[in-house]
């Protein structure tokens, strides 16, 4: 599973985006425990500017789409795994 996670920050509160983290899950005994483990940042935003419009799973790697003063790129991260 893969989130977009930030912040809020002052002075006007706004959402800020920070990273794209993907999380590794272990299921157990037929489905009934699902462990969720650490957080592990794959993208990391360089300013708050950076707006990640769209993450699609593609297998076991991840596309991302995402927004800036520079324009709109599509970037596939890679399961190195």
């Amino acid at each position: 599973m893969s989130l977009d996670q930030g912040a809020i920050v002052p002075p006007d509160f706004n959402f800020v985006f920070t990273e794209v983290s993907r999380f590794a899950f272990t299921v157990a005994d037929a489905g009934a425990t699902v462990t969720v483990g650490a957080p592990e940042p794959v993208l990391t935003f360089p300013n708050p500017c950076t707006l990640v419009s769209t993450m699609i799973p593609m297998g076991s790697d991840l596309l991302v789409k995402l927004q800036d003063k520079n324009g709109t790129r599509l970037v596939r991260i890679r399961d190195a795994r």
